[in-house]
């Protein structure tokens, strides 16, 4: 099973706000606030205040990396604000 990355999430949480702008439709916030939730308890980290690219158990990882950290590209936590 793959959960998506980090990327994935912030982008449909970003898709789902702009339909909401757009329709006023409540379903659309409701459901960008639960993709959010879910999105803070599988990537963030409370210790260091910042979002793993990468589920916790992807066993296929030798290394977990935080967004931003080896990217010339916007990271997550820039989109979100």
């Amino acid at each position: 099973m793959i959960c998506g990355f980090v990327d994935d999430y912030t982008f449909m949480v970003r898709a789902c706000l702009d339909v909401y702008e757009s329709l006023h439709d409540e379903r659309w916030l409701e459901w960008a606030v639960a993709l959010q939730d879910v999105q803070d308890a599988l990537f963030w980290d409370e210790k260091d205040s910042a979002y793993f690219t990468t589920t916790l158990d992807d066993s296929s990882l030798i290394l977990r990396l935080k967004e931003g950290l080896l990217s010339s590209i916007s990271s997550v936590s820039d989109l979100l604000t």
